[in-house]
């Protein structure tokens, strides 16, 4: 589980309307205690998927190593979830695909700086001139490696894979699934691809 504190989002300079939310939410800053640890799933309960994946800059400082491999693979996760997206339209080009397993590779300590690096520039490549939803794709894949070298990142990539999906409701169920992939990582599990598989149809 991740926490923050009240103390810790106004030391971030969290926006203040959406603290206000948190704080009413928590019954109030004399209640609830400004260095009580808050559940990152509180945040989500109360504020949603956007202020709580944002609140990843302002956990508990014996939990930031935990935080940087949490966002990373989540980030990873967000992004393979509409690599569809690309591999319908361009079957024969592995290059984003192969970004997102450089990048989870360099989370679990198989994968070195120099070719964390050496991806990114890959999955860059890829965007090339492309003008279609397929380049928004590429370019999701090369922002979630770069949060292999800043894991507060998350919540960018997070916003840009809800956008490649098109259409309203499209965006409302790519948005549903972060949230409970987001969940289930807070809970413990690492929501990997396979473990996530079939909470909703990609």
């Amino acid at each position: 589980m991740m926490h923050t504190s009240i103390t810790l989002l106004r030391q971030s300079r969290a926006c203040a309307a959406r603290y206000k939310r948190l704080v009413k939410h928590l019954g109030g800053v004399t209640k609830y205690g400004t260095d009580t640890p808050i559940p990152l799933t509180v945040v989500l309960e109360s504020n949603g998927l956007d202020d709580a994946l944002w609140c990843l800059r302002a956990v508990l400082p014996d939990e930031e190593e935990r935080r940087n491999r949490l966002a990373r693979l989540l980030a990873c996760d967000y992004v393979e979830h509409v690599l569809p997206l690309w591999e319908s339209v361009y079957p024969a080009d592995g290059r984003p695909r192969a970004g997102i397993e450089t990048a989870r590779g360099f989370v679990l300590g198989q994968v070195t700086p120099e070719m964390l690096a050496a991806a990114m520039k890959s999955a860059e490549a890829a965007i090339g001139d492309l003008r279609d939803a397929a380049r928004d794709v590429a370019w999701v894949a090369w922002a979630a490696i770069l949060v292999g070298r800043d894991a507060l990142w998350t919540g960018r990539v997070a916003w840009a894979t809800e956008n490649v999906r098109y259409g309203e409701a499209a965006k409302d169920a790519e948005r549903e699934w972060q949230a409970a992939c987001f969940l289930q990582y807070l809970n413990g599990e690492e929501a990997t691809a396979e473990l996530v598989k079939g909470m909703m149809t990609p």
